[in-house]
């Protein structure tokens, strides 16, 4: 297959738009497959919980004042619109996410080519489109899979900013390109501030000695800094003051992690991430071997070349991200979270790309080889990893239809249980058209009294207790059972949650006669 490498000249030729054009549809049949076919899970569930406020202010003050803290607003605030204008099912709710998916396939393509030639461009794509990482995340109703656009944006148009001003040119398009997608990745997340903040030391650093080319570069993150002052405020108060809790159930990262993390982005797989770094390995010998001729052929060492090749600014994007969120869990409480991480996807698939571009193969061995992968890829997502026929979200949507399916009358009913913000549960009682509301916390002794006086208010028929994310102290159960004389008739476990149904027998009626035999109480 004949590649076109310069960029600047004709676009890319018709056998490498057909190929991407089929890369694109396989990207998009795995993210659009299934989009719905799993529950939304607590961290969704906040998503439709913030966005499904009244107004605009409504939404900032939950990101602020409430438990999505730990985020800027912008995929919210978003998400309050899209909401109002296309409602809220778990199809509707992962859209956003899967489209931005699907757009990030070509953008990768864009890069790589921008970097090095069509072909590294097609691999990067390739993987991109078939890895889990980007795919479960594309059907995920998060920030992440935006972030990770916003992450191949940003990259793209500081590269053609970087070109025009080595030039001796400002390229206004490319900057206020670069403006708009670095500001949108800060609101998307603070790892998104992070990249865009690691781009501006670099570019600082680039031209730190060319004084009109300085100006113009202070002048460009000046613009970044006015869309995002804002939420300055707040940012500092998050980042500086820690205004916000640590993340309780992250532990401090081992000498492991690094080799994780490249298994996380490389389907979940030990055997993947070994080959992927063999392949690294390889492509750090041949730049050496390479910077070696060179400098014996007389070359002698261009420092600014060297900051502003592809490998090295790739190798920075990948690394400094981790090592940064690494370090400071090591010296403060914890942030090294694999999914704020894809900011760095791009910069690992296009290494790998890369990597296999340069290995001694003739063309079309290349080709088949790479093709051989990405099926092998698709294999492992939907065979090896189960992706598609096994749950990997909390199954709340099913614990509901349980619960509700097992009760002569639902309405009745209160619900109690111990986990992190339950109260999420009233998007699925509302679709299965129950009047509930999450009552009280019952996870230990000191949420006996409140969850006792919900339960007498009511009086109810039935009490449904949830458990999802904590264990609570088994004693409670057994308190609220002595108290109300609950007998439990039904217990089930779901992925990621368990749920008890009990009668009250101070009232009459047979619950088991009256739905048919339940079978014998657990």
């Amino acid at each position: 297959m004949r590649v076109i490498t310069d960029i600047r000249g004709s676009g890319p030729n018709l056998r490498v738009l057909v190929l991407l054009c089929l890369i694109v549809i396989l990207g998009s049949a795995l993210r659009f497959y299934g989009l719905d076919r799993e529950s939304l899970w607590t961290d969704e569930l906040a998503t439709w919980h913030t966005g499904s406020r009244e107004s605009v202010s409504e939404v900032l003050s939950v990101v602020y004042d409430g438990g999505e803290g730990s985020h800027p607003p912008g995929y919210y605030v978003f998400m309050h619109f899209w909401q109002q204008l296309f409602g809220d099912s778990e199809w509707v709710l992962r859209f956003p996410a899967a489209l931005a998916g699907v757009l990030t396939i070509p953008a990768v393509f864009l890069l790589g080519r921008r970097l090095y030639s069509d072909r590294e461009g097609l691999i990067a794509a390739a993987l991109t489109a078939v890895m889990w990482a980007p795919v479960y995340y594309s059907q995920e109703a998060r920030m992440y899979s935006p972030l990770i656009l916003f992450a191949v944006l940003t990259a793209l148009f500081w590269l053609e900013v970087r070109r025009g001003l080595e030039e001796g040119r400002f390229p206004r398009g490319a900057a206020a390109g670069y403006a708009l997608s670095a500001a949108v990745a800060a609101y998307l997340h603070y790892f998104g501030l992070y990249l865009v903040a690691m781009q501006g030391i670099w570019m600082l650093l680039l031209f730190a000695f060319r004084g009109r080319a300085l100006l113009r570069v202070f002048a460009l993150y000046g613009s970044v800094v006015l869309l995002y002052l804002p939420w300055a405020r707040q940012t500092a108060e998050r980042l500086l003051f820690g205004s916000n809790q640590p993340i309780a159930w992250l532990d401090r990262p081992d000498a492991g992690r690094p080799l994780e993390f490249l298994e996380f982005l490389f389907g979940r797989s030990e055997m993947i991430a070994t080959a992927v770094l063999a392949l690294l390995g390889f492509l750090l010998l041949r730049a050496l071997y390479d910077g070696a001729r060179g400098f014996a052929g007389g070359e002698g060492a261009d420092v600014r070349g060297f900051l502003a090749s592809p490998g090295v600014l790739l190798a920075l994007w990948l690394a400094v991200p981790f090592a940064g969120a690494y370090v400071l869990s090591l010296l403060g409480d914890p942030v090294l979270l694999f999914r704020t991480l894809l900011i760095s996807a791009p910069a690992a698939y296009l290494l790998t790309a890369r990597a296999l571009a340069r290995l001694p193969l003739p063309a079309g061995a290349q080709a088949a080889a790479t093709a051989a992968a990405a099926a092998l890829l698709v294999l492992h997502l939907v065979f090896s990893m189960d992706y598609y026929s096994e749950p990997d979200k909390h199954q709340y949507r099913e614990a509901v239809a349980y619960m509700a399916g097992n009760t002569p009358v639902p309405e009745e009913t209160v619900v109690v249980g111990c986990g992190y913000r339950l109260d999420y549960l009233e998007y699925y009682f509302r679709r299965e058209g129950l009047p509930l509301k999450f009552a009280h916390r019952a996870c230990s002794g000191e949420h006996l009294p409140g969850a006792m006086e919900a339960i007498s208010e009511r009086n109810p028929r039935c009490v449904w207790y949830v458990r999802a994310h904590m264990r609570p102290n088994w004693r409670v159960i057994g308190s609220l059972a002595k108290e109300f004389e609950l007998e439990r008739v039904h217990r089930k476990k779901f992925k990621g949650v368990e749920v008890w149904i009990f009668r009250s027998e101070r009232l009459p009626g047979d619950l088991a006669g009256e739905r048919g035999s339940p079978g014998k109480p657990g």
